[in-house]
């Protein structure tokens, strides 16, 4: 059984200019922080506590990772879990990292992606 862990700090997503990005990659970058660029615009995703500054951002995401290296040629190990989530009426969004994947939802359905999830998964706090 693959084992969710469970992030306890509060995240946050917001579109930022250079000059903001600059301005966040200068203070001391929060333990997870994800970054996305395209030619239309630069968004971070991070823990909120490090991005305060910014006025106008989506907060209150938690997040849980699957645990290990999960191989780019393993399918689908992300799919099951979204049907979950999915099916429980839970909203998502998901950063994947070299290693593995991160699922993020917001704060108020803690409880219920819980639930949603623990019949097929070993759940773990990081907290």
């Amino acid at each position: 059984m693959r084992k969710l862990i469970f992030l306890q700090p509060d995240f946050s997503i917001c579109k930022v200019s250079q000059e903001e990005l600059s301005r966040f990659l200068s203070q001391g970058s929060s333990s997870s922080f994800f970054l996305s660029q395209t030619e239309i615009e630069t968004t971070i995703l991070a823990e909120t506590k490090f991005l305060k500054w910014k006025e106008e951002k989506e907060s209150n995401w938690n997040a849980f990772y699957i645990e290990g290296v999960i191989s780019f040629d393993t399918p689908a190990v992300l799919a099951p879990i979204l049907q979950c989530l999915g099916s429980a009426g839970i909203s998502i969004l998901v950063q994947s990292t070299f290693n593995t994947d991160y699922v993020f939802f917001k704060s108020t359905f803690q409880e219920k992606v819980r639930q949603s999830l623990q019949e097929s998964y070993d759940i773990l706090n990081l907290f």
